[in-house]
């Protein structure tokens, strides 16, 4: 048995202890019956808190631990400072050899302007260059590498060279294809060792499908068994048959609906405030996404799509209701991922239909706010984005994620964020942020009655962290310290 002492937060409240043995929690409360001779181990961690170990309800796993190997763009403030840092990487490299980056962010820069596909081929003229901007939902190529990737000459942005929607995902369908096993590999293992450090036990991965690489997902696949955290796999096709073969339960999680706001891509009844002719984009219409949701229903699978914008959750509200009532199904817990610009009856309507919302709180630290991107590209609508603290009075269940690699797995930033938003009638009391990442992700995937909180007979599983929710000390799974 291992004795751990701190402040041990449970949904039922605080206590000053827990015992894990054999794997699972024996007991949690103020002073344990037991003589300390009975502890194989006993650690003190004073005034730190001991939580359930978290979960990131969001993650692009695979891609996480490719994207650690490219060239990392966040940080960069200008244009010039975008193309000083490629044309230093072009004088680095050999002929032909890619210049991968990701990202770039150009509403954080001073002159909010972006380099050209011009440009770009200026700097790197032997160098092929694809640019992941921060959201994934828009890329920036050169030349080379549009030569190389085989674009064709009427792709839409191909003469500017930034890429969106469709393009985009030809674009990082074709990148991911010259991506070896060995470099997935060996970035998934970079990805589970930066999730443990985060005090994370578990991760739901949304995998394969137009954005990313199945090949990616069979190897993620045959890893995860081996893995010392938890790998919750949702696929992203719209091929149920195919998910069903697989052996999987579920079905989607980044299948976009619409697309992001930094790309001025996601849905929107009124249209963009700097691009006032723009109201984005539905990749389904009414009909494809009402079967899309039918033929996973009635298979059993548990259903998440991305969609970020109000038009593109009116959308999906309704042809979840239209399922639902065909099909009724009680705890069905289908998802909506993000969930960003809820319309006027979003919330009351999901919480009618059940369903589980997944949120990403960390994308106000970095967009909201009345200088933000959020305003930049909504105007007012900004003071409507992500009404956490709406949602949860409501009575949602909202799952806790990052989006990694658009912001990193970092539940304690999530965290923070959720009780600082710049909106502060939405921000979170503690425990309710706390159980973004642990209880309530757990609840998302159906696994609330063996993770997501310390009782006993559950998993033992912990974040230990410092009392200012800065820094995870250490984390174990299965009572078993894996971090440091």
């Amino acid at each position: 048995m291992k004795l751990l002492k701190g402040r041990v937060w449970t949904t039922s409240g605080e206590y000053k202890a827990v015992v894990a043995d054999s794997g699972k929690i024996s007991w949690v409360g103020m002073n344990p019956p037991f003589e300390e001779g009975a502890f194989s181990e006993i650690h003190d961690y004073g005034d730190n808190f001991i939580f359930p170990g978290f979960i990131d309800s969001h993650t692009h796993f695979t891609a996480t631990g490719v994207d650690f190997l490219a060239l990392d763009l966040k940080g960069l403030t200008s244009k010039g400072e975008f193309l000083d840092l490629i044309r230093e990487e072009s004088s680095k490299r050999c002929k032909d050899e890619w210049i991968w980056g990701v990202g770039w962010d150009e509403s954080k820069f001073r002159d909010r302007s972006i380099p050209s596909r011009e440009e770009l081929t200026r700097v790197s003229p032997f160098n092929p260059v694809m640019l992941l901007r921060i959201d994934h939902h828009s890329c920036l190529v050169n030349d080379r590498a549009i030569e190389l990737l085989d674009l064709p000459k009427d792709l839409e942005g191909i003469e500017t060279g930034w890429l969106k929607a469709e393009a985009n995902e030809l674009v990082r369908a074709k990148f991911w294809e010259r991506v070896p096993d060995e470099m997935v590999k060996e970035g998934i293992k970079k990805a589970v060792d930066f999730a443990l450090s985060k005090g994370i036990t578990m991760v739901n991965a949304l995998e394969g499908g137009e954005w990313f690489s199945d090949r990616a997902l069979r190897l993620l696949l045959e890893m995860k068994d081996n893995l010392p955290i938890d790998v919750i796999i949702f696929p992203q096709f719209v091929d149920v048959e195919k998910v069903i073969n697989m052996g999987f339960r579920r079905i989607g999680g980044c299948i976009t609906v619409d697309g992001s706001f930094g790309s001025r891509t996601a849905a929107l009844f009124e249209p963009y405030r700097d691009d006032p002719s723009n109201y984005g984009r539905l990749y389904f219409d009414e009909d494809s996404l009402y079967n899309f949701f039918l033929r996973s229903h009635e298979a059993g699978l548990q259903i998440a799509v991305h969609a970020i914008g109000d038009r593109a959750i009116d959308l999906v509200l309704r042809s979840y209701e239209r399922v639902l009532k065909e099909v009724p199904t009680a705890g069905h817990r289908h998802r909506i991922e993000h969930f960003e610009l809820p319309p006027s009856n979003g919330i009351d309507k999901a919480l009618e239909l059940g369903i589980v919302i997944s949120v990403q709180p960390t994308f106000e630290t970095l967009w909201g706010g009345e200088n933000g991107m959020y305003a930049l590209r909504l105007g007012d609508r900004w003071k409507r984005t992500n009404p956490l603290r709406t949602m949860v009075k409501k009575g949602l269940i909202l799952a806790g994620g990052s989006d990694s690699d658009v912001t990193p797995m970092d539940p304690l930033l999530g965290m923070r964020s959720a009780m600082n938003l710049p909106n502060e009638d939405e921000r979170l009391d503690f425990d309710d942020a706390v159980r973004l990442f642990t209880y309530n992700g757990a609840y998302a995937v159906f696994m609330e009655k063996e993770r997501g909180d310390i009782k006993e007979g559950m998993r033992a599983d912990f974040a230990v962290v410092s009392p200012d929710l800065s820094e995870v000390k250490a984390t174990y799974v299965k009572g078993e310290r894996v971090f440091p």
